[in-house]
Protein backbone atom coordinates (compact mmCIF):
# COMPACT_ATOMS: atom_id res chain seq x y z
CA UNK A 1 0.00 0.00 0.00
CA UNK A 2 2.83 2.39 0.85
CA UNK A 3 4.45 1.77 -2.57
CA UNK A 4 1.19 2.59 -4.37
CA UNK A 5 0.82 5.79 -2.35
CA UNK A 6 4.42 6.79 -3.13
CA UNK A 7 3.84 6.23 -6.84
CA UNK A 8 0.62 8.26 -6.73
CA UNK A 9 2.35 11.18 -4.97
CA UNK A 10 5.27 11.06 -7.42
CA UNK A 11 2.90 11.00 -10.42
CA UNK A 12 1.01 14.00 -9.02
CA UNK A 13 4.27 15.92 -8.58
CA UNK A 14 5.30 15.19 -12.18
CA UNK A 15 1.88 16.24 -13.51
CA UNK A 16 2.05 19.50 -11.54
CA UNK A 17 5.37 20.40 -13.22
CA UNK A 18 4.58 19.14 -16.71
CA UNK A 19 6.45 20.81 -19.56
CA UNK A 20 4.82 21.69 -22.85
CA UNK A 21 6.92 20.84 -25.89
CA UNK A 22 6.60 23.14 -28.88
CA UNK A 23 8.10 22.59 -32.34
CA UNK A 24 9.58 25.77 -33.80
CA UNK A 25 9.36 26.03 -37.58
CA UNK A 26 12.80 25.94 -39.19
CA UNK A 27 14.45 24.59 -36.04
CA UNK A 28 15.23 21.16 -37.47
CA UNK A 29 17.46 20.14 -40.36
CA UNK A 30 17.58 16.90 -42.30
CA UNK A 31 21.16 15.68 -42.14
CA UNK A 32 20.92 12.53 -44.22
CA UNK A 33 18.45 9.84 -45.22
CA UNK A 34 19.55 6.71 -43.39
CA UNK A 35 17.42 4.02 -45.08
CA UNK A 36 17.15 3.30 -48.79
CA UNK A 37 19.23 3.85 -51.89
CA UNK A 38 17.60 7.15 -52.92
CA UNK A 39 17.08 10.33 -50.91
CA UNK A 40 13.31 10.60 -51.29
CA UNK A 41 13.10 14.29 -50.42
CA UNK A 42 15.77 15.19 -52.99
CA UNK A 43 14.13 12.85 -55.53
CA UNK A 44 10.81 14.65 -55.10
CA UNK A 45 12.53 17.96 -55.88
CA UNK A 46 14.80 16.83 -58.75
CA UNK A 47 12.73 14.07 -60.33
CA UNK A 48 15.53 11.52 -60.21
CA UNK A 49 17.23 9.29 -57.64
CA UNK A 50 19.81 11.12 -55.56
CA UNK A 51 21.90 8.27 -54.06
CA UNK A 52 22.23 7.99 -50.29
CA UNK A 53 25.56 7.34 -48.61
CA UNK A 54 24.22 4.25 -46.85
CA UNK A 55 22.81 2.41 -49.90
CA UNK A 56 20.97 0.05 -47.51
CA UNK A 57 18.87 -1.68 -50.19
CA UNK A 58 21.94 -2.57 -52.24
CA UNK A 59 24.33 -3.35 -49.38
CA UNK A 60 22.03 -4.99 -46.81
CA UNK A 61 18.71 -5.53 -48.63
CA UNK A 62 16.99 -3.17 -46.12
CA UNK A 63 14.30 -1.18 -47.90
CA UNK A 64 12.78 0.71 -44.97
CA UNK A 65 11.68 0.69 -41.35
CA UNK A 66 8.44 1.22 -39.50
CA UNK A 67 7.76 4.08 -37.13
CA UNK A 68 8.86 2.09 -34.10
CA UNK A 69 7.52 2.26 -30.59
CA UNK A 70 9.01 4.18 -27.68
CA UNK A 71 8.79 2.96 -24.10
CA UNK A 72 10.37 3.54 -20.72
CA UNK A 73 12.83 0.99 -19.42
CA UNK A 74 14.79 0.62 -16.21
CA UNK A 75 18.08 1.23 -18.02
CA UNK A 76 17.02 3.79 -20.64
CA UNK A 77 14.14 6.23 -20.16
CA UNK A 78 13.61 6.71 -23.90
CA UNK A 79 14.18 3.34 -25.53
CA UNK A 80 12.69 2.49 -28.90
CA UNK A 81 12.17 -0.61 -31.02
CA UNK A 82 12.10 -0.43 -34.80
CA UNK A 83 11.30 -3.12 -37.29
CA UNK A 84 12.67 -3.33 -40.81
CA UNK A 85 11.71 -4.47 -44.30
CA UNK A 86 14.12 -6.64 -46.25
CA UNK A 87 14.19 -7.44 -49.94
CA UNK A 88 14.17 -11.08 -50.99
Amino acid sequence: MRTALTILVAASAVAAHATTLTWISGSTTKVEQMIGDCDYTAEAKTGHCVPTTSQTATRARVLGTDLGASFESTTNTNASVDGGRCAR
